[in-house]
């Protein structure tokens, strides 16, 4: 079944690969012509010289995507007819065993180790991806709610702290949580926390979700180079397969609107629906994915507002909860529309009278520039160790 027809039938119906051969093919074929090959001829499409610091900033972004890609192969669906059938993958590794550019790295010795692998008479006799439920002992690297139930809480213990809890449950598989998935099949988990950011934007069971780096970006033109994170993020839209969110606090921490009051908490299974640009304070462009919770049958009968309560409720109590929250967005977003309707009206009837006209005294008054800002900077984000102390936590 190829990775268009996975889609999440309510448990009745489940693929055996969510890798299909063509998009695998195609992922292979753009790192190596984006990446190897650039690397070994050393490629500058910067302007500058070779020596010069933006170089080197290319550089080593092709470095870091190269290892995460050659990292990602040592999990994805390979098999001895994938590679007599298809040369991305065997012309990939030969320029990177072979050439002298990546003598003495990490990386050649990554690509040396797995073509050894590929070379075992039996390569992919036994390996498949599944995305069913299974047994046994807890993963994070498994689709779904991979045994948890919505609404599962984990809180600091004297012994353990909550994130390591929650990652033995095998609801995330990060300490410092983010986004974990394969960038063929989808993101496994999200994790969410707190934040005064701009990037990304949580309605409980709608979030617009920022990538990480997303903060840092500088370029209004173009959007950085995809990495892990946000390829499994848009593998996801293709496959169709939920991801897990979670939503934490840290010790000491703000609690945000649908955050739990402390610890880590599994809110249920969400979609990713869509991905768009957006620019951060600095103009920069970043990738923010939308996500949005599966109905009440996917998520084992419990609401958003049920797993921060921590108690289930009745099917028809859940389905009014959601019922009144689906019709409350709605008339948020048609009280919005009708002001930016009356604001754009009241600005053409501006130019052509040469005078302001104010609105209709029943349309609600917009909020001030400094009002807005502060109301849109209530969000979550991802973690970023490389981030500064104020910084740090960017999901």
């Amino acid at each position: 079944m190829s990775a268009s027809e996975a889609t999440y039938a309510h448990g009745k119906r489940w693929p055996s690969t969510v890798v299909d051969i063509p998009s695998f093919v195609a992922y292979l074929k753009q790192e190596r012509d984006e990446i190897v090959i650039p690397l070994r001829d050393g490629k500058n499409d910067t302007g500058s010289s070779k020596d010069s610091e933006e170089f080197g900033k290319v550089q080593t972004a092709r470095w870091n995507r190269l290892k995460d890609h050659l990292d990602m192969l040592k999990q994805s669906h390979v098999n001895a007819e994938l590679l007599e059938g298809e040369a991305a993958l065997a012309n990939t590794l030969e320029i990177i065993c072979t050439d002298p550019v990546f003598d003495g790295t990490d990386c050649g010795e990554a690509a040396q180790k797995l073509q050894q692998r590929y070379a075992q008479p039996d390569l992919g006799t036994h390996k498949t991806v599944t995305i069913g439920p299974s047994k046994g002992k807890p993963n994070c690297r498994k689709y779904f709610h991979n045994g948890l139930t919505p609404g599962k809480t984990w809180r600091k213990t004297e012994t353990d702290p909550a994130s390591h809890q929650a990652l033995k449950a095998g609801a995330h598989g990060l300490p410092q949580g983010g986004i974990y998935g394969h960038p063929l099949s989808g993101a496994y988990f999200v994790t969410l926390r707190f934040s005064k950011s701009k990037l990304n934007h949580d309605d409980g069971t709608k979030i617009l979700y920022g990538t990480r780096g997303g903060r840092k970006a500088r370029d209004p033109a173009s959007l950085p180079a995809p990495n892990r994170e946000t390829l499994s993020l848009r593998a996801s839209i293709r496959t169709m397969i939920p991801v897990r969110v979670l939503r934490f606090t840290s010790a000491g921490g703000k609690r945000g609107q649908y955050g739990p009051a402390e610890g880590w908490r599994y809110d249920g299974l969400y979609k990713v629906t869509a991905v768009e640009t957006a620019a951060n304070k600095h103009g920069g462009l970043f990738e923010q994915f939308t996500l949005e919770r599966l109905p009440l049958e996917d998520n084992k009968g419990w609401s958003l507002a049920d797993c921060y309560r921590g108690e289930k409720s009745s099917e028809e109590d859940a389905r009014k909860q959601t019922k009144e929250k689906l019709e409350a967005d709605k008339e948020v977003a048609d009280a919005r529309a009708e002001r930016q309707f009356f604001k754009i009206t009241v600005n053409q009837a501006d130019g052509e009278s040469g005078h302001a006209q104010s609105a209709p005294s029943d349309v609600p008054a917009e909020t001030t520039e400094q009002e807005s800002d502060q109301e849109s900077e209530e969000g979550y984000e991802e973690s970023d160790s490389d981030e500064s102390a104020d910084d740090e936590g960017d999901h």
